[in-house]
């Protein structure tokens, strides 16, 4: 037989023991027939498998025609990098969304898209009703503090001279007291609206350095506050937010050090440090969020770009190591299958992987040095639990 019709043979039985139950218990007696590599039929009267709720038994000639493989676990230096999937974003800190706090039209706009700006420079003039109307009452409230002052200074002439009643006085203070607080209070109000001169006339200030990232305004366009007229950003220092796997997350610590590389600047790479982890994995995704701050002086960092984080190995110590391929996810938890009892006999392990790295995993606790487990093989030991699990086995 040639080596493709063995291995389309030998694909044929794992097929069998996925799908159909691998063979009975001991006490029913029940057959299954399955064809060997030479293409031969042989009927089996022994029990292939069983099950316990963490142990699965297979027949060893079953072990033999699965690929089921040994492996003893190792303790190495697993000092390899995690890649995990990154994203550059803007500094929230250095970005600005330009909007009116009174309602207007926009007069000008005296800046352009890309256009760099600095901390005070007018970028949009508006005309406003409401501004107007505030303004009229800052000058009248201004008269109104002029005869409030007046009338307390006379009052307190009087009660110098003893002629005055000292109730008069009092009653002259609180009026000034209050057309104060009206007077200062407008003044702060019209002051925020920004306007220019005592018109009607409001001039938005950038209240950052940085460029015109994004323009929404237009000459002529009745604005409410809340709209965003102009976004400013500041591209000298960028965020880079990473996606860690949950497999991966003993590999992010702050101050791990990392490297980012973009898929649009090949061959290049810039270097710096975690400064935030997250305290929980994202629910949806099942990720962590990473964040690391770079300084982007070659402005080759464009928020929006996709790019890879490798994070620095987080042990540097030996630590026992497996082969990827034995690491499987069985009722919620990261699990490992070990050789238990007889031959043919396996137990479900459950472990904590600290990470991967070049097709090896290293274990945090659940497995020492010097442990023999499932190489390979682990996926269909896996399969015959679920199904027992789902009643299509006999279980004991």
């Amino acid at each position: 037989m040639s080596g493709q019709s063995r291995r389309l043979s030998q694909f044929s039985f794992v097929l069998q023991l996925i799908v159909f139950p691998l063979g009975g218990c001991g006490s029913c007696g029940t057959q299954i027939t399955a064809s060997d590599p030479a293409g031969r039929h042989e009927e089996r009267s022994e029990p292939l498998d069983s099950h316990t709720e963490d142990t699965v038994r297979i027949s060893p000639t079953a072990v033999k025609r699965v690929g089921i493989t040994i492996d003893t676990v190792r303790a190495e230096v697993f000092s390899g990098e995690v890649a995990v999937p990154a994203e550059v974003q803007l500094d929230p800190d250095h970005t600005a969304h330009i909007s009116p706090i009174v309602e207007g039209q926009v007069a000008q706009v005296r800046v352009s898209l890309g256009q760099r700006v600095e901390v005070g420079d007018p970028l949009i003039v508006m005309r406003s009703v409401a501004l107007g109307e505030t303004q009229a009452d800052l000058e009248e409230s201004r008269a109104q503090l002029d005869v409030a002052k007046a009338a307390f200074q006379r009052q307190q002439e009087l009660a110098e001279s003893g002629i005055g009643a000292k109730r008069n006085l009092v009653e002259a203070q609180g009026s000034l007291a209050q057309a104060r607080a009206r007077f200062s209070g407008l003044r702060s109000q019209v002051r925020a609206y920004g306007a220019s001169g005592t018109g009607a006339t409001v001039t938005i200030r950038s209240p950052i350095a940085g460029q015109v990232l994004q323009r929404h305004a237009a000459v002529g366009e009745v604005v409410s506050p809340g709209t965003v007229l102009l976004q400013i950003a500041n591209f000298d220092r960028v965020w880079i937010m990473g996606q860690v796997y949950a497999q991966d997350v003993a590999a992010a610590q702050v101050n791990t050090p990392v490297r980012l590389s973009l898929r649009s600047v090949p061959g290049k790479t810039w270097s710096g440090t975690l400064d935030y982890v997250a305290p929980a994995l994202e629910e949806q995704s099942r990720t962590l969020t990473v964040r690391v701050i770079l300084d982007n002086e070659d402005s080759q960092l464009r928020p929006g770009l996709f790019g890879t984080l490798h994070l620095a190995g987080a042990h540097v110590e030996p630590i026992p190591t497996v082969v990827d391929t034995a690491i499987q996810e069985f009722r919620g938890q990261t699990v490992v299958f070990i050789p238990f009892g007889k031959e043919g006999e396996f137990h479900v392990v459950p472990v904590a992987v600290a990470h991967r790295s070049y097709n090896r995993a290293a274990i945090a606790n659940g497995l020492s040095a010097g442990d023999r487990y499932v190489a390979t093989g682990s996926f269909v030991l896996k399969s015959q639990l679920l199904r027992s699990e789902l009643g299509h086995g006999h279980a004991h």
